[in-house]
């Protein structure tokens, strides 16, 4: 549930930025584009609970806990074909819905987008950005859940 209200509030800070410059499909893109680049992140760099910042600022050397059978285990599991695949179908039904709710705004603002194709980079860039960081949590915690699912019938 926090979750869904992390990404409304993104989506609230998002109409407040765009509505005075953006067009139709700078406010439809943006939501796109966040948690599909988050889903090619975790395809190509497999989240490792064990190599982050909050490890290092608590102290874990990755090389001591990669000793451990468990977290080789999870490190694995993370990083298979299966977790990849998962991730990015986690990431393209994300970016549908928030696609979909942003059409649906569009649809119903009282004043509408100006609906030219000149899109204006920098906006496009950011706004996309504002939208990945709350789909790196989704992302994440949904790849956790989907990976101590599989724990069982990935024993060895």
């Amino acid at each position: 549930m926090m979750t869904v209200s992390v990404l409304l509030y993104v989506l609230c800070l998002f109409l407040m930025f765009q509505y005075k410059y953006s067009t139709r499909w700078t406010f439809v893109a943006a939501p796109a584009l966040g948690p599909l680049a988050t889903a090619v992140f975790f395809a190509v760099r497999p989240l490792n609970p064990y190599r982050n910042i909050y490890a290092q600022i608590e102290g874990k050397q990755e090389t001591l806990i990669m000793r451990d059978p468990a977290a080789q285990r999870l490190v694995a599991l993370l990083g298979s074909r299966q977790a990849r695949l998962f991730v990015l179908k986690a990431g393209l039904l994300n970016s549908l819905i928030l696609v979909s709710v942003a059409a649906v705004i569009v649809l119903f603002l009282p004043k509408p987008f100006p609906s030219t194709l000149k899109v204006r980079e920098e906006v496009l860039i950011e706004s996309a950005f504002l939208f990945s960081m709350p789909s790196m949590a989704l992302q994440g915690t949904l790849l956790f859940q989907w990976a101590f699912r599989n724990w069982k019938g990935n024993a060895r």
